[in-house]
């Protein structure tokens, strides 16, 4: 949990809506949640591992331009990995789903 919060909320600059010790629930805009990480049954679990069930790829569009700026900003300032690409830029989340962010 701790994780996600560093790298949704720190990072990609969602909203904490609802944070408890084993789950966390994100969004933007006042959504109630865009986004809910928990560990009711994968605590340790790690990576996700290609050819299993689960969550392997997402898009996020932001509709600021200064936002997108400033998440792109945050995840190269955090030394995580961004590639470019057309439109907008993917990486990865701590547990390898692949996000393609937009503007």
């Amino acid at each position: 949990v701790d994780d996600a919060k560093k790298f949704y909320v720190d990072l990609l600059r969602f909203d904490l809506m609802m944070e408890m010790p084993t789950a966390l629930f994100v969004s933007r805009d006042g959504y109630h949640h865009n986004l809910g990480m928990n560990t009711w049954e994968s605590l340790g679990a790690g990576k996700r591992r290609e050819g299993f069930t689960g969550l392997n790829r997402f898009t996020i569009e932001y509709n600021d331009q200064s936002l997108y700026n400033e998440v792109k900003f945050n995840l190269k300032n955090a030394n995580i990995e961004v590639t470019e690409k057309d439109p907008g830029f993917e990486v990865r989340d701590p547990w390898g789903s692949l996000i393609l962010i937009k503007n």
